[in-house]
């Protein structure tokens, strides 16, 4: 854990704010190359991913600061504190393809291709994330007695590192979403790969984070979420195929 990197004539820069600028730029070369492969110039796809990201960010605090309403109801101000961590990432997913929606009628663009094109990028760029949610400290999983469990200073056990569990199964989505992205026969398979693939995923670490959650039916929000994000990948997977081919 180490959440400031250092100061910089009184300002502290944090781990947290420089992997979440490296994940965005990771995703911004990643989706100018794919956009070579799309109806999208590559200046089109980088206004996107950077719109997309802010999207990402203010979805993902808002989710946050509602779920964990306690800590923020005496201090305000502290809402805007980004860089202290702090967000859902499930909030700003669902914001950003609410946003897109928008985007790609404004501008003309397939909605399906959108997403797919987005998709790639969005996980490089979460595993990069991941990372800073792990310098940071926060995120953290449950005790554990693994040889490489990890003890944050603000624990009293050895806690599984659920922030790097995740980050290396967002590394392999995304080697997958690539080589789906370009062999993809039918607009949405990208999307469908990463709903149902990011879903499973998260449903399984989840049951090893051990940070503050609130639970239903002996469930996270996320967990449910991802239940829901598995069910419109499969959905689309027999929805999409026959209905939206690609005509690369």
């Amino acid at each position: 854990m180490n959440p400031i990197l250092f100061d910089v004539f009184g300002w502290s820069i944090h781990s947290y704010s420089i992997l979440l600028i490296a994940g965005i730029l990771a995703a911004i070369l990643v989706i100018r190359q794919n956009a070579k492969l799309s109806s999208i110039t590559p200046d089109q796809a980088t206004d996107l991913i950077i719109l997309m990201a802010i999207a990402g960010i203010i979805g993902s605090r808002i989710m946050y600061v509602i779920q964990f309403w306690e800590n923020y109801q005496d201090q305000w101000a502290r809402i805007f504190f980004v860089w202290e961590g702090g967000l859902v990432y499930y909030g700003g997913f669902i914001f950003s393809v609410v946003l897109l929606a928008i985007v790609a009628r404004v501008k003309d663009w397939s909605y399906l291709e959108s997403l797919d094109l987005l998709m790639p990028s969005l996980a490089i760029g979460q595993a990069f994330g991941r990372v800073g949610c792990f310098f940071n400290g926060c995120c953290f999983g449950k005790a554990s007695a693994l040889p490489w469990a990890v003890q944050f200073p603000f624990l009293t056990s050895r806690v599984h590192p659920t922030q790097l569990y995740e980050s290396l199964f967002l590394v392999l989505l995304f080697l997958l979403l690539i080589r789906v992205y370009r062999r993809a026969y039918w607009k949405g398979e990208t999307l469908c790969f990463y709903l149902s693939f990011y879903g499973a995923g998260r449903f399984v670490i989840e049951y090893m984070r051990g940070d503050h959650m609130h639970y239903y039916l002996n469930h996270t929000v996320s967990q449910w979420v991802s239940v829901g994000l598995m069910i419109a990948g499969l959905l689309g997977f027999l929805l999409l195929r026959k209905r939206f081919p690609y005509a690369r």
